[in-house]
């Protein structure tokens, strides 16, 4: 088992356990046929772990399994990232650069367009990338899609999620560790 497949199965586990009801907007996953037919018009290849992302779901239908980013299906995903090729402005480079090479898997709930993106760009490696074209945020966030789900697994075990309110709790300490453990810092 890889240890994408082990983080996601912690996932399931602790949503059944703490938030029941989360479970259910999980939108059931594709096959990695479907997957592959929707993304073979893509410029660049996508990494086996997004084949396996997709396979154990295929986004989320009302939001927020993943901290406070909504995963988008697969089909929206694709429509996104066709939609910023079409938006691209070639005399902002950096921009023109993200857009092309970003794959969008997560969306910020509160904010349109404040993406975690894939970076396809032919290397081996594919790190997590946030995209905030208002704010010219384009930071590296994780060094891979297992790094940010073994992450919210992580987070999600060791934080108290209290629904009534619904706010996370975390020792600071831990917090700062999980960060330094998984995020790429700055």
């Amino acid at each position: 088992m890889s240890k994408l497949t082990e983080g996601l199965k912690r996932i399931d586990v602790w949503l059944q356990v703490n938030m029941p009801e989360r479970p259910s907007q999980l939108i059931s996953g594709i096959s990695h046929n479907e997957i592959k037919e929707q993304v073979q018009n893509l410029p660049f290849n996508l990494p086996d772990e997004v084949y396996e992302l997709y396979e154990w779901h295929n986004g989320d239908a009302e939001g927020l399994i993943f901290d406070n980013y909504n995963f988008l299906s697969l089909r929206t995903a694709v429509a996104t990232y066709r939609e910023w090729l079409a938006q691209i402005q070639y005399d902002k480079h950096q921009e023109a650069y993200f857009l092309e090479k970003g794959f969008p898997i997560f969306e910020l709930w509160s904010e349109c367009g404040v993406l975690l993106c894939l970076v396809c760009d032919g290397f081996d490696n594919y790190p997590i990338r946030m995209l905030d074209t208002s704010c010219k945020d384009y930071s590296f966030r994780y060094r891979s899609l297992t790094d940010l789900i073994l992450h919210v697994a992580d987070w999600y075990e060791l934080a108290k999620y209290y629904e009534e309110h619904a706010i996370w709790d975390i020792d600071i300490e831990i917090s700062s560790l999980l960060n330094s453990k998984y995020l790429i810092q700055k």
